[in-house]
Formats: C-alpha cells, sequence, structure tokens
C-alpha cells in the first residue's frame, strides 16, 4: 500500500504552520507528503523538520512565492533515478523507486491565467521521462468539471466559457491517458477544496490524476482542512524471474496475474456464452438424468462434457468451439484434453479419431 497526502499550504515561512503540518502528518501516517504553495525562496528557506521525513525536494522559486515540494518517509524503501525541478517553483517531477516499484510523482501548482497551457506543457515534458506508475497530484487553479465542482450563489451556473474550458482540460488529461480519481469514485459528489471568501465560491481545484497502472493505493486527499479517504486500485504489472534476476516491470494489458482474485470472475464471464450455447443447442446431444440434460460442466478453467450419439454431437461441438475461438481467441488445449467412452463400438471409437 502506499498512503500520500496533498495540501496547498499557503506558506509555510510561519514556524506555526509548519509545525501544524508537522502534526498533521504525524496524525496520517503517510508514505509520500505533497505540498503546493509553500512559498519557500531559493536558497533562503526554513528546514522542514517532520519526523521521519527526512527524504526531502523543492522547487523553489526567486521569491517567496509559489514553491512546491515532495516529503518522502524514512521507512519507505527510495531510490532517486532522475528530478525535474521547475525554476520558478511550479511543478516538481520525481522519477523513483519506492519500496522497489518504479514510480513518476509529479507535484504541480498551477497558475491562476492560462492553466490549459501550462498543464499542457507540464505533461508533455513528463511524458519525456515518465516511468513506471505515474501519479500527477496538486493544486490546478481550475476546476475541470466546473458543472460539479463549483458552487456560487452569485452565479448559481457556470459560464460557457468555464465550461469550455473545463472540458479542454479534460480532453487534454484523456489523450494522456489520465483520469481524475475521486471523481471516478464519486461520480454523483460535489466537494470542494478551496473557498474564495472574495467571490463567495466554494471550488474543486486540487486533484490526483493516475493513469491505468500498477498503482494500488490508499490516498488522502486534503480539502478545506478534512481528508477524503479513498482507495484507488489499478491495472497490475509483473516482472520476470529469470536466472535470480528480476526484470523491470511491465504492464498487464491482456489477462490477469497469477492469483489475482479477479481472474476466476473474469473467466467464468468469458467461458459462459459458450456453456449456453452449448446447452442451447439441439445438434449438441447431452445425457438425460430424470428430467434434466446433462451436457456440460464447469471447474475454474476446465470443462467436462457429457455427450451422447456421439457421431453427431462431437462435429457439431466442434463448429461451436471453432466460432468461440474465433471472437475469443480461446483455444482448446488439445494435449491436456481426454475423452473417455463408454458403450461406444470400437469401429465408431475409429472412426471418431479420423475427426
Amino acid at each position: 500500500m502506499l498512503k500520500i497526502i496533498s495540501y496547498n499550504v499557503k506558506g509555510l515561512n510561519a514556524p506555526v504552520k509548519r509545525h501544524s503540518l508537522a502534526a498533521d502528518v504525524l496524525r496520517l501516517k503517510p508514505d509520500v507528503v505533497c505540498l503546493q504553495e509553500t512559498h519557500f525562496k531559493r536558497l533562503a528557506h526554513p528546514p522542514l523538520g517532520i519526523r521521519n521525513f527526512s527524504t526531502q525536494y523543492h522547487a523553489t522559486g526567486p521569491t517567496k512565492a509559489r514553491g512546491v515540494s515532495i516529503l518522502i518517509r524514512s521507512d519507505v524503501v527510495y531510490q532517486l533515478h532522475r528530478k525535474i525541478s521547475d525554476p520558478q517553483g511550479r511543478y516538481l517531477i520525481l522519477v523513483c523507486s519506492l519500496n522497489h516499484k518504479t514510480y513518476t510523482l509529479v507535484n504541480v501548482y498551477s497558475p491562476n491565467t492560462e492553466q490549459l497551457s501550462f498543464i499542457s506543457g507540464v505533461l508533455h515534458r513528463v511524458s519525456l521521462v515518465a516511468t513506471g506508475v505515474l501519479l500527477i497530484c496538486g493544486d490546478l487553479n481550475y476546476s475541470i468539471d466546473p458543472s460539479r465542482d463549483v458552487r456560487s450563489p452569485k452565479i448559481p451556473i457556470p459560464t460557457k466559457r468555464s465550461i469550455r474550458q473545463g472540458q479542454k482540460l479534460r480532453d487534454l488529461f484523456s489523450s494522456h491517458g489520465l483520469y481524475d480519481v475521486w471523481r471516478l469514485w464519486h461520480p454523483g459528489d460535489s466537494e470542494f477544496t478551496f473557498h474564495s471568501r472574495v467571490h463567495n465560491t466554494y471550488s474543486r481545484l486540487d486533484y490526483f490524476l493516475l493513469q491505468s497502472s500498477s498503482l494500488v493505493a490508499e490516498v488522502w486527499f486534503s480539502g478545506l482542512g478534512a481528508a477524503k479517504y479513498f482507495r484507488v486500485i489499478c491495472f497490475p504489472t509483473a516482472s520476470v524471474l529469470t536466472a535470480g534476476f528480476l526484470s523491470t516491470q511491465f504492464g498487464i494489458r491482456n489477462g490477469t496475474r497469477q492469483g489475482c482474485p479477479l481472474s476466476p470472475l473474469l473467466y467464468a464471464l468469458v467461458i459462459e456464452p459458450l456453456a449456453q450455447r452449448i446447452r442451447q443447442d439441439d445438434g449438441v446431444a447431452g445425457i438425460m438424468v430424470g428430467p434434466t440434460v446433462y451436457k456440460i460442466g464447469l471447474f475454474a478453467d476446465d470443462i467436462l462434457l457429457t455427450l451422447a450419439e456421439p457421431t453427431d454431437s462431437l462435429p457439431r461441438l466442434s463448429e461451436l468451439l471453432t466460432e468461440y475461438s474465433a471472437v475469443s481467441f480461446h483455444k482448446i488445449n488439445l494435449p491436456k484434453s481426454q475423452a473417455l467412452t463408454i458403450n461406444v463400438p470400437g469401429n465408431v471409437r475409429e472412426s471418431l479419431k479420423q475427426h
């Protein structure tokens, strides 16, 4: 499991704010902490003395504005592969290993104007270096779905311009295979991470964006002082062990990893159409036991067929299996298949072997 918290801290130069942050971190016990708007000045920022978080990376600007940081817990097995820090303090990219798994962590603090252009530039930069599981979090300074993520008594209906801008951001994320994780888990909810006192507007500006990857994470999403907890399960990855050496991880895009509890459920869904077709086909004769006809039994990934009139049933069964294979790419493993005949004459058995 990987626990992450993301905060827009609105400045950490005051000791009281650093102490408050340290208390929250100790209470939530995350593995990774992403901070935006630290207001740290380059080469002149105070230390973040948070217990068990000695590994710290900061992107700072020339003035006490902007600034993003990523902190990593000491007991996480960590190795840095590459770091890219924005000289203006707007983003920080870490390509690293966390508990022996490769991640690309991106912490972003977007400007309050020209967000689309800025985010597009960051994503292009990320695409050039991204390795392993890609996770982007931070303050985008814009709601990608204003109709659900913005509430304002003055403007109850979002403007057409804001809706178009949000759609462009969603299209941009979609083109990079990125998903708003909180929205996936809460499709009909409206919760907010920022309140503008000037405009009396509530907005959700802070996001976790994920690609399909091997990440299995517990993500703490912080907004308005309350942590929202949810779990993310994405597509798995695997490695190959050869001569004692473990390969780099690769995404499993077809099927599932061995031992995955989802595997038998998916297989049952895929094999059931074949079973129904065999049960309903009059050309495949089964064995009558009382009022019930038994043709097929399914046991995990094994199939047991009990057929009568084999000279007619087997050719028809072969046709059904061929049709099923053409659409599912699922074929019979003939070397592992066996046929047991009962009360079938020898000449019929020899004839069936020819097929």
